[in-house]
């Protein structure tokens, strides 16, 4: 009897549906002015889900909620205002464990247009931090499906940018400083940055960036990637 029994809780564990990876989702909101805003409401809507998950910041302006794999509609509704502002975004991959949503509230009514293009200076270095130059990087977004897709960047030259298709080149110091338009990092889209940097004498390197997600003043909701402070480090061949 134990036997059987041992084994149809075997065949209930073999059976069951593996359970979705989960990301914990967390932030803060703060007004223009960095004060700290609580009460600010994020509805989180899975994409073909009836179910809605919320989050409500505290008086420190913080929140954190766990939350499925998967795309969004979040729904950001602020304090004093009834008509939420809804946006699209993935949280994940299922290899990641956090996401920081972060949102900006405006202190006055007006608010100014604002460019979310993702810029970056950014270094190349050795294993010692070490700046090594020239050396040649490669962007690529990765898709919530995994793919990884390729665009063009800006770069400046003089007093001008540049549209460069392939790798960038960095300066001797293996700095390199760029620009990529919103629409290649669009956050219900791409997951992370993938940067690809060579050098000669070394080994070729890959890393994953991953942004903090933002909704901003006016409501819209995008990837802010870090601008400064990014080193890929390489190793000698």
């Amino acid at each position: 009897m134990r036997l059987f029994v041992f084994v149809a809780l075997l065949v209930i564990a073999a059976t069951a549906p593996a359970q979705a990876p989960s990301v914990t989702v967390h932030g803060e909101a703060e007004d223009t002015a960095g004060a700290a805003v609580g009460g600010v409401r994020l509805d989180f809507l899975l994409w073909g889900s009836s179910e809605k998950k919320t989050a409500v910041t505290g008086p420190d302006g913080k929140y954190s909620i766990e939350l499925p794999v998967g795309r969004y509609e979040i729904q950001l509704t602020l304090p004093g205002r009834q008509r939420p502002q809804s946006e699209f975004a993935f949280l994940g991959p299922a290899d990641r464990r956090e996401v920081v949503l972060n949102v900006r509230v405006p202190k006055d009514a007006a608010a100014a247009l604002t460019e979310y293009d993702t810029l970056g200076d950014w270094r190349v270095v050795d294993q010692q931090g070490k700046g090594i130059g020239p050396a040649k990087v490669t962007f690529e977004a990765l898709q919530r499906d995994g793919r990884r897709v390729t665009f063009s960047v800006y770069v400046p030259v003089s007093d001008e940018e540049k549209e460069v298709t392939g790798p960038v080149d960095t300066d001797p110091a293996g700095r390199f400083v760029f620009r990529i338009r919103e629409a290649h990092l669009a956050a219900d889209r791409v997951v992370a940055l993938i940067v690809t940097a060579e050098a000669p004498g070394y080994l070729p390197r890959s890393e994953r960036i991953f942004p903090a997600l933002q909704f901003s003043e006016t409501g819209h909701l995008y990837a802010a990637y870090p601008e400064e402070g990014v080193k890929i480090a390489l190793k000698p061949r």
